[in-house]
């Protein structure tokens, strides 16, 4: 095989550098540098608590009425 060089349409990767008008995010960061969110986290623990005590996933209905109850 021979070396064929990109189109002329590929432009190589680049860092991403956020717009100036955009804020970064206010949340608290974990040890990976993803951002933490407490909302998001109650809600996948009430609903993993939901399926060890019925044996199966919450449907949609049920994840609203957990999320509901949590606040």
């Amino acid at each position: 095989m021979t070396y064929k060089p990109p189109g002329k349409g590929y432009d190589p990767p680049t860092e991403y550098r956020p717009p100036a008008n955009e804020r970064p995010s206010t949340l608290p960061k974990d040890g990976r540098g993803q951002a933490i969110n407490e909302d998001r986290r109650q809600k996948r623990e009430a609903a993993a608590a939901f399926e060890a005590k019925h044996g199966r996933k919450p449907t949609r209905k049920e994840l609203k009425r957990l999320g509901r109850k949590e606040r």
